[in-house]
């Protein structure tokens, strides 16, 4: 009797275990799921979910510069591109008002990983604009796009991928000085 007590109790043990790994696995999946990764991962099938994405990625690149730059000091290339981020999310709002949909919440803060050093930082820099550049072309792959209610949406979206190329540029050169 005693021998069952101990595998039952085993048992219980084993399956909690699977049941916090699990649960840890969804925890880590969700906290991918945002911008322009989470865009990747879990491909969008409207517009609106497209301009959540770009939204949450504008936020996320905001928050890490700003958080660079608290850890760093005001270093160029991100305080240059900090100024473009704001502006990008605020071209977004003003879409996000026209087509009168509710904003995402902005909890970027939660998604940002402080890199070791500046070279770490242009490096993350440089990936985080490659994966924002490939976010905005696969939303301008959407044949809804193509609607002429989302002709603001296609414009801003290239507009926003264009400014990405620049950052990337910008990051490069950073690394090579």
């Amino acid at each position: 009797m005693l021998r069952q007590y101990d595998w039952l109790k085993r048992s219980q043990n084993y399956f909690l275990f699977v049941v916090f790994v699990l649960f840890a696995g969804l925890v880590n999946a969700q906290d991918n799921a945002f911008g322009a990764i989470g865009s990747k991962q879990n491909p969008p099938q409207s517009i609106e979910q497209a301009m959540n994405f770009a939204m949450q990625d504008e936020y996320l690149a905001r928050a890490e510069y700003q958080e660079i730059i608290a850890h760093f000091g005001a270093v160029k290339p991100f305080t240059n591109i900090l100024k473009a981020e704001e502006q990008h999310i605020s071209r977004l709002k003003v879409l996000y008002q026209q087509l009168n949909l509710p904003l995402p919440v902005d909890n970027a803060k939660d998604h940002v990983i402080i890199p070791s050093s500046i070279r770490a930082a242009m490096e993350t820099g440089v990936n985080a604009e490659i994966d924002n550049i490939a976010m905005y072309d696969r939303f301008l792959d959407m044949p809804e796009i193509n609607d002429a209610a989302y002709k603001d949406v296609k414009q801003l979206f290239i507009a926003l991928r264009d400014a990405s190329k620049k950052h990337l540029r910008a990051f490069e050169r950073g690394i090579n000085k």
